[in-house]
Formats: structure tokens, C-alpha cells, sequence
């Protein structure tokens, strides 16, 4: 045992039963971190998965040493994808950290057990729609019915302000606001939990399909604060769409126009959105901010792997 791992007992508070422990660390995330619900509650389901390797292990989790959490990564790496792996290893680095913090523990055996490397890709994980295929996807709804006029206003969104679905699914009625002359819609930037400045701009040949959602949600005596896209369903009616719903809904046009390949999704018509707006001319700064990249690298990814496509160095190759 390390030094640091002997710590006298005395400086230390008394370790809660498991159960506990889980309870109090999500109230801190929840409250202190101010984590959103969802991700609140990843952490409760990926927290449970390590318990059950410790249990299986016949482990405990106040006796844990990097060379444990090693072998814990290494077993669900062994069963489950990268991007899995790496949330399991998110929670248990996250809860080991405030275990210290809050003195349950003088080391934190997490902290030098990275996540698991990922091969380097130019390529998205999720294709773009062809311009026909977006252009078929926001001509399927149809516009005489509630429904159908919900679905255009969010295909219209993702395919014209590449806004991912985790905002489209936050948006509230009193989001949409005029700025100059502007139609606007404010957005929640990715992993955070409240708006922040940001937001997405209608086209005006497009205002009319978020007018008519307006009016719609008017008449359902929705209030400002209700979502701007709610749920349809009898059990559900007036409610937030779930992650899910939003994606059936978006894979259902899909399929409608024929558009059947798996890595075509409900995220490619974001990706839609920016390649339209590179191929147009727009400069990486203003693709950045459209798309709300956190890094400028993103957003040149996309330039460059556009890039590659359109004009490839192979067409220059010429032999006499």
C-alpha cells in the first residue's frame, strides 16, 4: 500500500453502504455539476455495471487499485464497443473523483487508467443525405395534418440549421424569437444544461413551417415554456419527444423515399446541413458557428473529408 493509500483513517469520513454512496454522488452531479437528467442517469446505469463486475470479481469498492480498473476496462472492452467502454470507465472515473473529494477515500485509483484509444478516422460515423434525398425527406410529411406539419418543422431544422436532436428535443415555444428581421430559434449547447447565447436562424423561405407549428401549438393551449416540439401520442400528448420517438420519426421518412442504408441517420441531415453550407462557399468560422462545434478542427474535418470527396488529388493524375 502506496503512502497516499495509508492515509490515516481519522482524516477520513466513514465510507456509506453502496447504495448510499450511489445516492449521494448523483445528488452531487445532479445539484453541484448541475448534470442533466439523462446523464444523471447514465451514470446510475454505468455505475451498476462496475458493481456487478466488483461482485462477480468478489471485490469491494473502497479496496480498488488502478490495476482492478485496468482489468475492469479491459474485460468490458473485451464484450462491448469502444464508445461503451469508454462511458463505463466515464462513471467510475467521475464517482472515484468525488469520492475523494468528499474524503470517502485519500486516493482516487482512477485517475491514471485512460480510456481506450480510437483509431484516428477522417470519416463521419454518419453519412449525409444526397441534396435529393433531403429535398425528397422534407417533401414526405404531410403539411394538412398536425402531424404532418410537427415532422416538416423538425426535418427543416436539422436540414437547414444543423441542429442536433438533443436541441431540437429542448426547444421550447418561447425559444423562437425575432432578432433584426430576423426568425431565430436559442439552443442549448452540447453538455449543457441551460442557453447559453446561441441559436439557429430560420431561412425566410422556410419561417412559414415554424409559424404553422406556431399555430398549431397555439390552438393545443400550449403555454411558453411547453416544448416546441411535443409528442402526439395518446399517452404522451403535448410532452417533450424522447430521443427514440425523434429518431422513428426521422428513420420512418427515411425509409418512405427509399433511403435504407444503416449509417444514414437521423444525425445525417446535421451533417446535410453543414456539407450544403461548405459546398456553397461558407467560411469555417460561420460553419462553426451554424453548427455549434466547440472546436474549429471539427468543423475543418468536415472541410477536409469534403474535400476529398468532391475534388480528390486522384483527378489530377494524368499520364501521357
Amino acid at each position: 500500500m502506496s503512502a497516499i493509500q495509508a492515509q490515516s483513517q481519522s482524516q477520513l469520513r466513514t465510507v456509506l453502504p453502496w447504495p448510499k454512496m450511489i445516492d449521494a454522488w448523483l445528488t452531487y452531479q445532479a445539484e453541484d455539476r448541475q448534470a442533466a437528467k439523462n446523464t444523471v442517469h447514465a451514470y446510475r446505469v454505468n455505475i451498476g455495471y462496475f458493481k456487478d463486475w466488483l461482485d462477480g470479481e468478489g471485490l469491494a469498492f473502497t479496496h480498488i487499485t488502478s490495476i482492478d480498473l485496468k482489468a475492469y476496462r479491459a474485460a468490458t472492452r473485451a464484450a462491448y464497443s469502444i464508445q461503451t467502454t469508454n462511458l463505463r470507465l466515464a462513471a467510475v472515473r467521475r464517482f472515484y473523483a468525488w469520492c475523494k473529494l468528499e474524503t470517502f477515500s485519500g486516493y482516487d485509483p482512477a485517475a491514471g487508467v485512460e480510456n481506450v484509444k480510437r483509431k484516428r478516422s477522417r470519416n463521419h460515423k454518419r453519412d449525409a443525405l444526397t441534396p435529393a434525398e433531403v429535398a425528397a425527406v422534407l417533401a414526405a410529411p404531410d403539411p394538412d395534418t398536425e402531424i404532418g406539419r410537427r415532422d416538416l418543422a423538425m426535418l427543416t431544422v436539422m436540414a437547414y440549421c444543423a441542429v442536433r436532436g438533443i436541441g431540437l428535443r429542448r426547444m421550447k415555444i418561447k425559444d423562437v424569437r425575432t432578432r433584426g428581421s430576423r426568425m431565430t430559434i436559442d439552443l442549448i449547447s452540447k453538455g449543457e444544461t441551460e442557453k447559453g447565447g446561441e441559436y439557429a436562424i430560420i431561412p425566410t423561405d422556410q419561417e412559414h413551417v415554424i409559424r404553422d407549428l406556431l399555430a398549431d401549438r397555439a390552438e393545443q393551449g400550449a403555454a411558453p415554456d411547453d416544448p416546441l416540439f411535443c409528442s402526439l401520442s395518446r399517452r404522451s400528448y403535448g410532452g417533450p419527444l424522447c430521443a427514440s420517438a425523434l429518431r422513428r420519426i426521422a428513420k420512418g421518412y427515411f425509409r418512405r423515399c427509399g433511403i435504407l442504408e444503416p449509417a444514414k441517420t437521423t444525425h445525417s441531415l446535421r451533417v446535410s446541413a453543414i456539407t450544403s453550407a461548405i459546398n456553397a462557399g461558407a467560411e469555417p468560422i460561420h460553419v462553426q458557428e451554424m453548427a455549434g462545434h466547440a472546436s474549429i478542427e471539427t468543423t475543418l474535418g468536415y472541410y477536409r473529408e469534403n474535400e476529398r470527396i468532391t475534388n480528390p488529388v486522384e483527378d489530377m493524375i494524368v499520364y501521357p
